[in-house]
């Protein structure tokens, strides 16, 4: 068999993109099965040699329009679905069998319909698919447009649930968007694990010295960047025994609200993108993650920097409302511990007071990450992934020596 992954989000080295890909096609060439990943035209010359990637995907994931708002859903959806139609009809790809399995993840309804379209015209022998969504209706969608959005995703999805000549599998990465998906089509919607895959070393030691407390991904409002930089200068009293290392990418809200930042000195900003290497060690080296996202927008949406955290036995700052939130319930479970801090949205001087309690009670939040580390770890590998996306195959049997 082989696994033929698309990602038309796949640019280069950093982030979510590199990160998920990479380590699915080590694990399927652990099993010794020929991997192949398509990824965006653009896609740097060593990344592709790296990965064997396919620089085939002519569009961006996150296509913005300039037109009238009310047709940015239905303009996005139509154009993404005409692209990658047309970007995989452009690709030669070796005759696929039934054996064969293609993987579309993080992917915009836009390319599930782009892909059915290409995919319906392939013939009996087509391969397995599976379809994995992280984005709910309302992601990048204006309130009054959730409801379109909400129909094109149900149009996307529909036809694959009709499919009975191969394995057809739907899936998201968290169990509140997969209890969504199939309320809204009275259909089967699996629930994937995150495949983490942090390399050789567990959760180093934070070094001597002040506590070290993380932020790291990019600097966006959603992610309670802005509410973050207010707080450390509201009450940078309260927080200069603390060294603060704030990871903001490439953002351009991080960026912004991060210049003033240079000028505490208990504050280290890291306005640049991070290979993976640096970006592993600087949460090995952090005490904690802080992670004050909003609850509106990530009810429903995962977080592949929560996951690092737990599979490192970093304790974390959650946003109550939040997936992450009620994922670190479930996983405290485990062990009957707290292994983290919760955030109350909208309370006054809600942030420092719980950045206080996460410092205070540091040690034993820290015990209970460490004791939940290795199951979670376990259960969040490429090899739970691929497993739960192909059940079938030999990719759900245990990797070969």
């Amino acid at each position: 068999m082989r696994i033929i992954i698309l990602d038309p989000g796949l640019t280069g080295r950093v982030g979510h993109h590199y990160e998920f890909n990479r380590a699915l096609i080590e694990h399927a060439r652990c099993h010794g099965i020929e991997a192949a990943l398509v990824g965006h035209k653009d896609c740097d010359a060593g990344l592709a040699e790296e990965l064997g990637v396919v620089r085939g995907f002519s569009l961006p994931p996150y296509l913005t329009h300039a037109g009238p708002p009310e047709f940015v859903a239905p303009w996005r959806w139509m154009r993404l679905s005409e692209g990658i139609e047309q970007d995989l009809d452009r690709l030669s790809f070796p005759a696929l069998t039934p054996a064969d399995r293609i993987l579309l993840h993080t992917a915009h309804s836009g390319h599930i319909n782009g892909l059915y379209r290409w995919y319906a015209r392939l013939g009996p022998s087509r391969p397995g698919v599976c379809l994995q969504t992280m984005f709910p209706p309302a992601f990048q969608t204006a309130p009054e447009d959730v409801e379109v959005a909400t129909a094109l995703l149900k149009r996307a999805l529909r036809p694959w649930t009709a499919i009975a000549d191969a394995p057809v599998r739907l899936a998201s990465d968290n169990q509140e968007l997969a209890a969504h998906l199939q309320d809204l089509l009275a259909h089967p919607v699996a629930t994937l694990p995150m495949p983490i895959d942090l390399g050789p070393g567990g959760a180093a030691q934070p070094p001597d010295g002040p506590v070290q407390l993380a932020y790291v991904g990019e600097g966006r409002l959603e992610k309670g960047f802005p509410a973050l930089v207010d707080t450390l200068f509201r009450h940078a009293s309260r927080l200069c025994s603390l060294r603060l290392a704030l990871h903001t990418g490439r953002s351009g809200a991080g960026t912004q609200l991060g210049e003033a930042l240079r000028a505490l000195p208990h504050v280290d900003l890291i306005d640049r993108p991070l290979d993976q290497r640096a970006y592993h060690d600087l949460l090995r080296r952090s005490a904690a993650v802080l992670l004050p996202y909003e609850a509106g927008a990530y009810a429903m949406r995962s977080s592949r920097v929560f996951a690092e955290a737990l599979s490192l036995g970093k304790p974390v700052l959650v946003t109550t409302g939040t997936w992450m939130e009620r994922e670190l319930s479930r996983w405290e479970q485990a062990v009957d511990a707290s292994a983290g801090v919760r955030l109350q949205p909208g309370a006054q001087d809600g942030l420092i007071t719980a950045i206080t309690e996460l410092v205070e009670r540091l040690p034993a939040l820290t015990a209970a990450a460490a004791a939940l580390s290795p199951a979670y770890r376990q259960a969040n590998s490429p090899a739970a992934f691929l497993a739960g996306a192909f059940p079938d195959t030999p990719l759900a049997q245990p990797a070969r020596a």
